[in-house]
């Protein structure tokens, strides 16, 4: 019996090893004032649902992950940002990035450039398996 238990919380342990958390995303187009010249963790601008594109140059999207450290956690670990277009119900990839990220790391920050309108959604999924989502949003880009 006692091993039974030993087997089962291994198991449990191991399992709960690999376990990437994001606690929020916010998805802007900047960083905040106040850490664009200072020195420490960056903080995003207020996050926001729509972008306008400039014409000939697309818009660029900022996405911020606050990320979970955890010792727990392997020494580095990958987090996956897809970028899908929203169309007639289907999901188009539009763009990826891959971020390697240490276990005592607090933030993931990545940028995205788009240029045509409509309707977007991130999705950030362990770089080791693409079913494990983390985190996701929307947002739209509108031409003015």
């Amino acid at each position: 019996m006692i091993r039974f238990l030993l087997i089962v919380m291994l198991l449990f342990v191991c399992g709960q090893s690999q376990a990437q958390t994001v606690a929020k995303l916010t998805i802007t187009d900047n960083l905040a004032a106040s850490s664009k010249f200072g020195y420490g963790k960056p903080k995003p601008a207020p996050a926001k649902d729509q972008f306008e594109m400039i014409e000939d140059k697309g818009t660029q999207v900022l996405f911020y992950a606050d990320v979970t450290p955890s010792e727990t956690l392997p020494d580095a670990y990958r987090l996956l940002f897809t970028a899908y277009k929203l169309s007639s119900g289907k999901n188009e990839w539009v763009d990826e990035r891959m971020l390697d990220l240490k276990k005592t790391s607090t933030y993931a920050l990545t940028a995205v450039n788009f240029f045509d309108s409509g309707d977007y959604k991130i999705v950030i999924t362990s770089g080791d398996n693409k079913d494990v989502v983390l985190a996701e949003g929307n947002f739209s880009i509108y031409k003015n």
